[in-house]
This record gives C-alpha cells, structure tokens and sequence, in this order.
C-alpha cells in the first residue's frame, strides 16, 4: 500500500516554532498566519484528491489529465494534450502546459509522471481515491510521483494567487509513460519539442 504523511501538524509546529523564536509573532500575526497554513493546506488537499482520482494505469489517459486541465487553465496556463502510441504500450496520454513569461524569456519546467502500476491486492478502500488515515494518506501513486504532481499544481497556485511577476515561462508537465514505456511519455513530449 502506498502513503505519505498528511500536513496535519505544519500549522502547529510552525506557529509554535515561530512562537519561540526570539521577537516572537502577535497574537494577530499567529492568527493571520494559522488562517494562511490552513488555506494552503485544504487547497493541497484539494489537489491531491484531484491528482489521485482514476488511475491511470499503463496505458494511460483520461480523468486524472481532465483534472489538471481544469486546474490550470483559470491559472492562466494554456493547455495542450497528445495522446500517442498503439497496444500494448498506448494509447497513452500527455499534458503540457505553459503559462507565459515576458517575450523571449527562458523557461522554468516542472514535469512529474501521474501514471501507476496496477494496484494489486491488499487495498481495503479504493486505491484510486485518496483516503486520510491517521497521519498518512493512502493512495495509488502517493509515492510515487503523484506527490509531486500535487506539489507542482500548488506552487502554480500559489504563483497565481500572490500575482508574481513572471520573469520567465512556467511550464507543468505531465506525462503517463513512465511506469510503461517512456516512448509513449517523456521521451514522445521532447521529440515534439513541448
């Protein structure tokens, strides 16, 4: 079974981290930072749910590539998606998306791989919806790299949400051919120069 921790506790060791730090924060800086910590982490529960939700298992397309279309694009991201390769190893499915810099400005990637292996046996809840147990959150891909993928979408989030002046293109990356072959995935989306 796949898991990784849950943020439950980063507000309270933060606070109280900083609380103890000398010039410690106002009773209204804590608050106002506590309020900020929770945002961010139900909006990174939000992804997460999103990102994890259907798969997809080689070959790869579909729900999870729909979710971050439907993340992205009210961020400012113009989105592309190719589908490419035949059985065994395809169809597979691809996201590239960029949210433009200034004119002729270098590019900053995040790319991540949303694919997974079959869940096999063992999973006693749905190993495509992410459930919260205790401090861990199981779910197929948790591990391995739908963490990252999760991670990635918040920080275009949190990009757009603070207005930062983009000195470069942002590009997300997802791609479904790593845990099947790369030719479908990686390797397809740098041929196409994406």
């Amino acid at each position: 079974l796949a898991s990784v921790p849950v943020l439950d506790r980063l507000p309270t060791l933060l606070v109280n981290g900083l609380a103890a730090a000398p010039g410690a924060l106002a009773q209204s800086d804590t608050q106002f930072l506590m309020e900020r910590i929770n945002r961010l982490e139900n909006d990174l529960r939000g992804l997460q749910r999103q990102v994890y939700r259907g798969g997809p298992v080689p070959p790869a397309a579909g729900l999870v590539f729909d979710c971050l279309e439907a993340s992205l694009k009210p961020l400012g991201f113009a989105v592309h998606r190719a589908v490419t390769g035949t059985p065994p190893d395809g169809p597979v499915e691809n996201l590239f998306a960029i949210r433009k810099g200034p004119a002729g400005s270098r590019h900053f990637a995040f790319a991540g791989h949303v694919d997974v292996v079959p869940p096999g046996e063992g999973w006693t809840s749905g190993p495509f919806m992410p459930e919260r147990r205790g401090d861990l959150l199981h779910g197929r891909g948790a591990v391995d790299n739908k963490q990252d993928v999760a991670a990635g979408l918040m920080t275009m989030l949190r990009l757009k949400r603070e207005k930062v002046a983009l000195d470069r293109d942002v590009i997300f990356l997802a791609e479904a051919g790593e845990e099947g072959t790369t030719r479908v995935g990686i390797m397809y989306m740098a041929n196409q120069q994406f």
